[in-house]
């Protein structure tokens, strides 16, 4: 009896190239968590053409670099340091500069400066774990979304085998930071599990959610027959990984 061959899955849809300003391990880290979210995204919502994309922290611009090849496409976001926004420009992005945890009154709350229904994708890698108020953020990227859109987000995972290892050897988790702040951001204030993340999302109204986990084991440095087992195996089993990779859409 005959298999049918799996699949080949890409872990790196952007090769390395040092004129992004990274070091390779970082770079590939990251990669693989862009190229994860971008398959979920592909999966979920169908064709993207045409679509108006918003990336909330879009530091330098390599997560919306793979949608530029989706006909008609359209770009944009928010970041919140000088420096990346310049770089971001270079590659022809015009990020707006804009702090999401803002005060109403002595309250901490989460504002997006975007309109209703104006965006058919939010992405936010690694921006839920420095929001104080994740509800309200949550409920701004739903606000922002057109009926039918999508948003995919990553965030620390603090159920990762890595946290539980060190929590039982008397070591702090670096998941959540023990400082508030560090230059013009919050550190890490909030963390989940693929529990609540999930319970989250659908309380502000997110359907057909789905969590993966981003990886189980260095993928960066494997590569190979390896790391896609490893790839493929964090899907399966996202509470032993070290990044949640969330996807759910609008009704």
């Amino acid at each position: 009896m005959l298999r049918r061959a799996m699949p080949r899955r890409e872990l790196f849809e952007i090769e390395y190239a040092p004129d992004w300003g990274y070091g390779r391990r970082f770079f590939l880290d990251v990669e693989h968590r862009y190229t994860k979210m971008h398959r979920l995204l592909r999966e979920g919502y169908g064709d993207l053409r045409g679509a108006w994309i918003l990336d909330l922290g879009l530091s330098r611009g390599l997560l919306l670099e793979r949608f530029g090849r989706y006909p008609d496409v359209q770009l944009g976001g928010i970041e919140i340091d000088p420096g990346e926004i310049e770089r971001a420009r270079l590659r022809g992005l015009e990020p707006l500069r804009h702090f999401v945890n803002v005060f109403e009154g002595n309250r901490l709350v989460a504002r997006l400066p975007f309109d209703d229904e104006s965006a058919d994708v939010v992405l936010a890698g690694e921006i839920l774990e420095h929001i104080v108020d994740t509800e309200s953020f949550l409920r701004e990227v739903h606000r922002v979304l057109r009926p039918g859109g999508a948003t995919v987000l990553t965030t620390p995972n603090i159920l990762w085998w890595k946290y539980r290892l060190k929590l039982l050897a008397g070591r702090y988790p670096d998941a959540l930071e023990y400082r508030t702040r560090y230059g013009d951001d919050f550190g890490h204030v909030r963390v989940f599990g693929p529990v609540q993340l999930r319970g989250m999302l659908e309380e502000t109204g997110f359907e057909g959610i789905r969590i993966v986990g981003n990886r189980l084991g260095p993928v960066s440095t494997l590569r190979g027959p390896l790391a896609r087992t490893l790839d493929r195996l964090a899907d399966r089993y996202p509470s032993g990984c070290d990044t949640l990779v969330a996807f759910g859409r609008r009704p």
